[in-house]
């Protein structure tokens, strides 16, 4: 016979007797043969199934010890998640804005190279006819024979006014010869100075292109970093 408490009162149950008949004890102790309603029928409660022991760490020997070790599955967690994650450079090989950036700044340097690569390729066309019509030969001579060349046609005028009047073999003719090349050595100077200038001007148009190139880059590069860092939590 087993007690149990239901609300604070002590029944009694009977086991079934063996003509298979059902007593049922009521409070006051009287027997009733009738099967109780539902309604009126006493329940039996059920404890609480004890939670299955958990296996993989214990923490101690007996019933009741924890379990440790299981925050690992978090490090896993936070380990898979990293690894998911892209690197910086995949990111950035990857984001749209960067790289309409990218190629923004890019193709703004490249335009200005090809332009200064067109000026500078006109510029040695003009230099190189202006050298030949002056009369400079590559070995550093003058052309004074042909009268095409400023040198051929001022040397040719200085030999027929000397001739004219029969001082070809004067001093005079020697020292007009001499000052006439000097002439043209000054020009051939001022001609390769305005050169150097005018290429240096170059130089320092696309040195500032670049610069800037890599100014405007290197802040989208920046940019896109950030938006890494705010989409996954690194620097």
């Amino acid at each position: 016979m087993v007690n149990r408490i239901e609300g604070g009162v002590t029944g009694k149950a009977t086991a079934k007797k063996p003509s298979g008949t059902q007593s049922y004890t009521s409070p006051a102790g009287t027997t009733n043969p009738t099967r109780p309603s539902l309604a009126t029928r006493p329940s039996f409660a059920v404890a609480p199934a004890q939670p299955a022991a958990s296996f993989g760490g214990p923490s101690g020997g007996g019933p009741g010890g924890g379990y440790v070790g299981g925050g690992g599955g978090g490090g896993d967690m936070g380990m898979m998640a990293a690894a998911a994650n892209p690197s910086k450079e995949d990111f950035l090989g990857s984001d749209d804005v960067y790289l309409a950036a990218l190629s923004r700044y890019n193709k703004q340097f490249d335009d200005l190279d090809a332009d200064i690569t067109r000026r500078r390729n006109d510029y040695t066309t003009t230099f190189d006819r202006s050298v030949r019509d002056l009369g400079r030969l590559d070995n550093g001579d003058w052309d004074f024979q042909n009268e095409q060349t400023a040198a051929g046609r001022g040397f040719q005028s200085l030999i027929q006014d000397f001739a004219a009047r029969g001082l070809l073999h004067s001093g005079d003719y020697l020292r007009s010869q001499d000052d006439f090349k000097s002439s043209l050595g000054r020009q051939f100077t001022g001609m390769t100075d305005a050169r150097t200038q005018f290429n240096e001007g170059l130089n320092s148009e696309r040195a500032g292109g670049l610069t800037s190139r890599d100014a405007g880059t290197g802040q989208a590069r920046a940019e896109a970093l950030a938006r890494y860092a705010q989409m996954y939590g690194a620097v």
